[in-house]
């Protein structure tokens, strides 16, 4: 399938809204084998995004891609996210207690906390992933396929030596944080659950994952992109 949308910018889109999506009809929202083909009428000195897709994860193939135009254009690729960087991953849960809730609240530094230290100052991007969710206690659900779980990672700059002793994570969180996913914004969408890339000093940082509801339970996957 092929979207052509219209950001505002060179960036990467990771979601496809109302607001920058611009070939909107049944055949751009359905996935055809071999060939696909839009059209549509687009302003001058405007960027714009073309989004091509299968309909399985992690299938490979190759494709050709053929753009025409009344007028010149430059295409440029924009590189997959945490291009030219090393990614690790980190699997976890909320469960019990570690349903910490929101930031807002006093009981979210008791969310899962992971701690690392850089030798030295690096490019750092996070994505988060929800691979499970359960119902919090009293919700109950009625359509499984519509059920999401709102969640936000974030990443705190401490002034302490690694490893953090514990009453150190309540400073760090009050100094606030230096990078989260989607603005700081809680979101069940998977593709905005990701910070920018940001340059981080050396020394030791804390990511902090938490679901909007308390004790809302589930499993998450933290992918870590650094130099």
């Amino acid at each position: 399938c092929l979207f052509l949308t219209h950001p505002g910018h060179k960036g990467r889109v990771f979601e496809l809204t109302k607001e920058i999506q611009i070939v909107k009809s049944d055949i751009a929202c359905n996935y055809h084998p071999q060939f696909f083909c839009l059209e549509a009428q687009v302003l001058c000195n405007e960027f714009y995004t073309i989004i091509l897709s299968n309909f399985e994860p992690d299938m490979l193939g190759q494709y050709k891609l053929t753009l025409e135009s009344e007028i010149p254009l430059s295409v440029e690729e924009i590189l997959p996210e945490g291009s030219g960087l090393k990614m690790f991953e980190i699997q976890g849960k909320w469960e019990g207690k570690t349903c910490g809730g929101p930031r807002t609240i006093q009981t979210y530094y008791q969310n899962p906390v992971y701690a690392f230290q850089l030798s030295s100052p690096t490019d750092l991007q996070v994505r988060l992933r929800v691979l499970q969710e359960e119902p919090a206690p009293g919700i109950k659900i009625t359509d499984p396929s519509s059920f999401c779980l709102a969640v936000s990672l974030s990443v705190y700059k401490l002034n302490f030596p690694f490893p953090p002793a514990p009453f150190s994570l309540k400073l760090g969180i009050a100094l606030g944080e230096c990078m989260a996913t989607f603005g700081g914004t809680y979101s069940n969408s998977q593709g905005v659950l990701v910070t920018e890339k940001n340059f981080l000093q050396a020394g030791t940082s804390i990511i902090i994952t938490s679901t909007y509801d308390s004790m809302q339970a589930g499993e998450f996957l933290i992918m870590v992109y650094a130099s």
